[in-house]
């Protein structure tokens, strides 16, 4: 008996996935989804997806969200048909505000006038923490970096191929991709494409210390004593019963000190200004 092999899923930013127009059939049978083939000249059935739930709504036949990456927006939609109905149980359990990594197969609806709507049919569900969110954010920029590295090889060159691309230190896959999205998206903006997405994980990501310093600042006010202020210990502390990761703490209290916010009374103990 043969078995085919599982599609991998995919790491793509929501913008990447808006701005894809192409579809590539996966062969004669009819039963399998066909690829999607992103700007990136990813080629898409599944994907991995993490971030802030912005809706949540359930129905009889249906619970769907919306989750929020720094550019844009995935629509997950789970019913009550077949295998989706464990996941939409677990599904049920988000509510707006919370943070979840998503793993699902994508389809796709063209509409009247030729655009694309894509939804995510969720396989798995998991609560994401902040620590998981800016990985997810990390990884997935440095791999659409990595492809648009590619595609300017491409570009250089029209006769390019997997061959020549891959001795450049890509793999074969990149290489691939690559000339997938040259041939098919001639006209694409790339570079606009990575840097709205670079620009939006570093403010994502400069949000995140702006509040934690606006915490730390307060565990310092209320814990302070009035002439020796409060030891590093109790802030970390304070702040990982508040769920803060002790590395925020550090480049809260750098950014604190360097606003001039706080000042370290001693070695390790800090005070407000």
């Amino acid at each position: 008996m043969e078995f085919s092999k599982r599609e991998p899923s995919r790491w793509i930013f929501s913008r990447e996935l808006k701005d894809s127009s192409q579809i590539e059939e996966s062969g004669q049978d009819e039963r399998l989804r066909p690829y999607i083939i992103t700007p990136l000249g990813t080629k898409v059935k599944r994907i991995m997806v993490c971030g802030l739930i912005t809706s949540a709504t359930s129905e009889e036949a249906s619970t769907k969200i919306v989750i929020s990456d720094p550019v844009g927006s995935f629509y997950v939609s789970a019913s009550s048909a077949g295998f989706n109905e464990l996941v939409r149980t677990e599904m049920q359990q988000f509510k707006t505000g919370d943070l979840a990594l998503i793993m699902g197969r994508v389809t796709h609806f063209k509409t009247e006038d030729g655009a694309f709507l894509f939804t995510v049919n969720p396989e798995r569900i998991w609560t994401a923490t902040d620590h998981i969110k800016k990985f997810w954010n990390a990884r997935a920029l440095r791999i659409a970096s990595r492809r648009l590295l590619a595609i300017r090889e491409v570009q250089k060159s029209p006769n390019a191929t997997v061959s020549n691309i891959s001795k450049l230190g890509y793999a074969r896959e990149e290489a691939e991709f690559a000339i997938n999205a040259v041939s098919k998206y001639p006209d694409y903006d790339f570079e606009k494409l990575l840097e709205a997405v670079s620009t939006s994980v570093s403010k994502d990501q400069s949000g995140e210390l702006v509040e934690a310093k606006k915490v730390v600042l307060e565990i310092i006010r209320k814990r302070s004593d009035d002439s020796k202020g409060v030891t590093y210990e109790e802030i970390v502390k304070g702040a990982n019963e508040l769920g803060i990761e002790k590395k925020t703490v550090d480049d809260s209290l750098n950014g604190l000190g360097n606003d001039g916010d706080i000042f370290e009374v001693s070695l390790k103990r800090f005070k407000i200004v």
